[in-house]
């Protein structure tokens, strides 16, 4: 999927997890998308005016999505949770603010907040286990990549009890090398220009 030519000028995202009994998720945010895959691009894609207002409480990942576990709460200007091979080229993020509190009881919520991408990931994907069609595992098939170029962020981030946050001018984390259930291992590598 691309995207292109398109500029999100002022929004507000104001976001309060509410508590579960049984379990809390980490969340990807980002102004254009929260979750993408493999093989996505954007090109000429401005954010601006944009504010997030997080009041966030995860304690184990889940992106729904993508049936998969997310390290952390990841926050991107333009994308939350990348996974796989992404393409961003003469992206802009302008007068962007991201709000965000931990509210979690013991304040251990870790956060990866990026000016373009919160977290990158390697390529997984679900497959079928066995000959019951209802059973389901995940698995890293290929290594990730992010290619970033002519991208600008103008972002501030403030953090109220979120001593968890870890926060990088483009990219929040990116994933570490994995051996998948196969004995591979994979890893995700950035190109900046």
């Amino acid at each position: 999927m691309t995207v292109k030519n398109l500029t999100i000028d002022g929004m507000t995202i104001d976001y309060t997890a509410t508590v579960d009994s049984y379990v809390n998720y980490y969340n990807a945010f980002g102004a254009l998308a929260g979750f993408v895959g493999d093989g996505f691009k954007a090109e000429n894609v401005t954010v601006k005016n944009v504010t997030m207002n997080l009041n966030l409480l995860g304690e184990e990942g889940n992106a729904y999505t993508s049936a998969h576990l997310l390290p952390a709460e990841s926050i991107g200007g333009l994308i939350g949770y990348a996974k796989g091979s992404v393409t961003m080229t003469d992206c802009k993020v302008e007068n962007m603010t991201v709000n965000v509190t931990d509210i979690s009881d013991d304040g251990g919520t870790k956060f990866l907040i990026g000016g373009l991408i919160g977290y990158a990931d390697a390529l997984y994907t679900e497959y079928q286990v066995g000959e019951d069609d209802h059973t389901y595992s995940k698995d890293y098939v290929d290594n990730g990549n992010v290619s970033i170029t002519g991208c600008k962020v103008d972002m501030t981030v403030n953090k109220s009890g979120a001593a968890g946050a870890a926060v990088g001018g483009l990219i929040g984390g990116i994933g570490e090398s994995i051996t998948s259930k196969t004995g591979t291992k994979y890893s995700v590598t950035a190109t900046i220009d």
